[in-house]
């Protein structure tokens, strides 16, 4: 019997309603149940959770249970609503049997209907067992095949042959960085001889067409951008054209194009943003669905921007489980648990996402790996589209890496001896049940009691009654927002963080205003800053070389949604405001491009904002100006910047005080301010001429306050 849970979730006759079928289980048990569930209204949080997920690599420890909230919430509402009565007893049936054998219980979700399969699964959190499905259990989105090959037999080593693709009119990519974390995060497996790599030397159509004939590959690997364009309804990779431009190639050219290789590949890795993404209309319309569905038997990609840091702890623990012969979606689960790694404050854990075509997630049969020490070689600065470059092997004279010594027990005190007791068998440990009360994480019923009213499921049982809120002792009135300024002053200070502890990558997005409206580059930016501590300059050219931007757009959802992301994030101070102090407030707000907006905080000095953004806008009347929360990064139009040392048209923020101009700040899609003075905090766009501006941008703000 199978330790696999199959769920098929499709439309049913009830507007609103969709049938849940069990079509495996380790129970032996096939239920079927209606559910409900309002997709639009859970589409429409899809913005705010994407942002949330950004900012928690800027979130301090103590803030996690805030900013976690909307993601737990999402996680909640999808499994309350889906696991519910006989399906709910048989997967719980299935954990406890795959417990007792010692494996853990696959789901695999099979979603028949499109609108159902842009919402974010991988977020599914059991509030019984206190803990996400995906990092405790395999998750994978399954497409049926009709025809199930059987695992491809090699020896080692795996071949992986990798490309970044940075064209011309995109935000640019540091080619040479972006090779060199993917060797050092695979640089144990190389050396074992476990892992093959090579670099594609032209990303493009003709590049990868040529060395798909010359030689056999295991996994191709894609490190780019991505987009989903709405008028075609497809999911879309950028090469590099014959002109160095963006050469967009769809989802089913690409299959088509991989179908050359034989074998062909039986994985493809798309590092890209919205790789993951679908359409609302065609239920295999996005990247990764398309390639399932055309034939490849397991696509990994990312259904939101990853850091750098995350993208690196990914690739490193999942090419790592599948060198040893693991599962895909097994080494799907180890790559989030290396992501995990990185602090328990980051959610980016829940950005890959996995299809796998049939039942079999072993996609190879791996014998014995030889010992090696081959390495990537280096691209030449000219090289030849047709040469195939050879890894090399390391220097004799270069020592082997010394292995990690043995840590051996300590002794315990001597000083009370006792006799030795005959030695007994260590008694056989008992399967850990599902049903344990003892929860990885606590559920959202144990979470500040003013967010669990609107969090917490209907169909969960009745909590306790919510305490009179007491309201906040003599609250700053908010000032009337003020026009922006004609000055361009010079960038406001910034203080040093507190303390080390709270600190993370800082992630940050742009796009390239050349870009073509079909070719929207989506990037998150990941600073690298000094070990745990928040660089706070309000220069945008504080990023280290090689960090990716990308700006982060969710579209293709219709205008309809669009009101709906705004009802959604207007009743967020609602919700979130007025928090437990230690932990802070988190507000939503819509900053349009041609206006302020308050953000109806107000700090103090030594305070702590931490504020993330997404969406887009133009900062005049034609379609080419369209712009992320970064504004235009290439340094144009300097002279209407309201800061100077912001890009134009990008975020801003300020505290309503006497000197305004002093306590302006560059925003971006995420950065973390700590208060120099007494002030709210107002967003805006930097740009003395706004009146032609349209679009907006959706901001998530945390007040952290300041530690007594």
């Amino acid at each position: 019997m199978d330790t696999v849970m199959e769920l098929e979730i499709g439309p049913s006759p009830e507007p609103g309603s969709f049938t849940v079928r069990v079509l495996r289980s380790a129970s032996g048990d096939e239920p079927t149940g209606i559910i409900t569930l309002d997709v639009d209204e859970l589409l429409a949080h899809r913005p705010l959770l994407e942002a949330t997920v950004l900012s928690s690599a800027v979130s301090a420890r103590r803030i996690l249970p805030a900013t976690e909230v909307v993601l737990r919430a999402m996680g909640e509402r999808l499994f309350v609503a889906t696991f519910d009565g006989a399906v709910g007893a048989a997967y719980r049936t299935s954990r406890a049997i795959a417990s007792e054998r010692g494996t853990a219980l696959q789901i695999a979700l099979r979603l028949t209907a499109p609108e159902l399969a842009t919402l974010p699964w991988e977020s599914l959190f059991d509030p019984q067992a206190g803990v996400y499905l995906c990092r405790k259990e395999p998750l994978v989105r399954h497409v049926p095949a009709p025809h199930a090959s059987p695992a491809l037999a090699i020896s080692p080593p795996l071949r992986i042959l990798a490309m970044v693709a940075s064209p011309r009119g995109l935000p640019k990519l540091d080619v040479e960085a972006e090779r060199e974390r993917l060797e050092e995060a695979l640089r144990p497996q190389l050396l074992d001889g476990l892992i093959h790599l090579e670099w594609l030397e032209e990303a493009s159509w003709q590049g990868i067409h040529s060395r798909l004939l010359a030689k056999k590959w295991h996994v191709l690997h894609f490190i780019g951008h991505g987009t989903f364009d709405t008028e075609s309804d497809e999911g879309m990779l950028a090469f590099v054209g014959p002109d160095g431009r963006a050469d967009l190639v769809p989802a089913n050219a690409l299959a088509d194009l991989l179908d050359e290789a034989e074998p062909t590949p039986r994985l493809v890795v798309l590092n890209s943003c919205q790789s993951g993404a679908t359409g609302a209309t065609d239920l295999f319309s996005g990247t990764a669905a398309a390639l399932a569905h055309s034939g490849i038997r397991a696509v990994a990609a990312m259904q939101f921007s990853i850091s750098d840091s995350a993208a690196i702890a990914f690739a490193r623990a999942f090419y790592t489980a599948l060198a040893y012969g693991r599962g895909v979606d097994e080494a799907v689960r180890s790559g989030r648990i290396g992501i995990l790694g990185l602090g328990r404050g980051t959610l980016e854990w829940v950005t890959p996402m996995l299809y796998l075509r049939g039942d079999d997630a072993h996609l190879y049969s791996i014998t014995q790996a030889p010992a090696s020490t081959e390495v990537p070689t280096k691209p030449e600065p000219n090289p030849d589209p047709e040469k195939v470059v050879q890894p090399t092997s390391l220097p004799e004279a270069e020592p082997e890496p010394d292995p990690e010594p043995v840590v051996e027990p300590r002794s315990l005190p001597e000083a009370e001896p006792a006799p030795t007791p005959d030695p007994k068998p260590e008694p056989a440990r008992e399967p850990k049940s599902p049903l344990d009360t003892e929860p990885e994480a606590a559920p959202i019923a144990e979470l500040e009691p003013e967010l669990k009213p609107v969090l917490e499921p209907k169909s969960l049982p009745e909590a306790e009654p919510e305490p009179e809120p007491t309201p906040d002792p003599k609250p700053e009135p908010a000032r009337e927002p003020k026009a922006p300024l004609d000055s361009e002053p010079e960038a406001a200070s910034m203080e040093e963080p507190e303390s080390e502890s709270e600190a993370g990558p800082l992630p940050r997005s742009e796009a390239d205003p050349e870009a073509s409206p079909n070719a929207v580059a989506i990037q998150a930016l990941a600073t690298e800053a000094r070990a745990g501590a928040l660089t706070e300059s309000a220069e945008p050219e504080s990023a280290p070389s090689g960090a990716r931007r990308r700006w982060v757009l969710w579209i293709g959802l219709g205008g309809v949604l669009v009101v709906a992301v705004i009802a959604a994030i207007s009743l967020l101070p609602r919700w979130y405001g007025g928090g437990n102090p230690s932990i802070g407030s988190l507000v939503g707000v819509t900053v349009p491009m041609n206006g302020i907006t308050s953000s109806n905080l107000s700090c103090q000095a030594g305070d702590r904002m931490i504020i993330a953004a997404s969406g887009e806008g133009w900062y005049d009347a034609s379609d080419a100006s369209r712009v992320g929360p970064e504004g235009l990064t290439n340094g144009e139009l300097p002279e209407l910047r309201v800061l100077g040392s912001a890009n134009t048209a990008s975020l801003i923020g300020w505290l309503d005080t006497d000197d305004d101009d002093k306590d302006r700040f560059a925003v971006g899609s995420s950065t973390s301010y700590a208060c120099p003075v007494d002030g709210t905090l107002y967003l805006g766009i930097n740009d003395k001429e706004i009146m032609d501006n349209r679009g907006q941008f959706e901001v998530v703000v945390q007040h952290v306050p300041a530690q007594e």
